[in-house]
């Protein structure tokens, strides 16, 4: 019983954006439950993190999270795709595009999780087409741009 009313305490704090309570109130849903409860507190401690600006600690919490959770598939990725974003903003895209692939790969039976992860692949790719120096031209050639002289 006090699993569910720090669970629901911790869900409002965190949809009203008072991180600052939901925190507390998720680790105590750990404290006392080792279910799927547990496995949902450990992935909003990791994004609670995230939005404070802690990446470090939520990449951290985050694998943890996907470590922690074995047993729910549904956390697990949501884990990964934590960490995969915490990548991707830290400009990180070669580690996030490969998180985001071995999702779309694994977790094939759960059509949330894959609407999510492909959007989220598709970001990846673009960004990646973005800041890619090698530009294709018509047919079979590629074209390598020249570094910006830098004075």
């Amino acid at each position: 019983m006090r699993a569910l009313a720090n669970y629901y305490t911790a869900k409002t704090a965190y949809q009203e954006e008072k991180l600052d309570k939901a925190l507390p109130a998720f680790n105590a849903v750990i404290k006392v439950n080792s279910a799927e409860l547990a496995a949902e507190s450990r992935y909003f401690i990791a994004s609670i993190y995230e939005k404070k600006g802690e990446h470090e600690v939520a990449a951290k919490l985050a694998e943890e999270s996907a470590r922690a959770n074995v047993g729910y598939p549904f956390w697990v990725a949501k884990s990964l795709m934590l960490l995969s974003d915490i990548q991707f903003n830290a400009g990180d895209l070669l580690n996030a595009r490969a998180i985001m692939e071995a999702i779309t790969e694994n977790f094939q039976g759960d059509e949330v999780i894959m609407k999510e992860a492909t959007e989220k692949l598709d970001r990846i790719k673009k960004e990646e087409e973005a800041q890619s120096r090698i530009k294709p031209q018509g047919g079979d050639t590629l074209e390598l741009q020249q570094n910006p002289k830098k004075d």
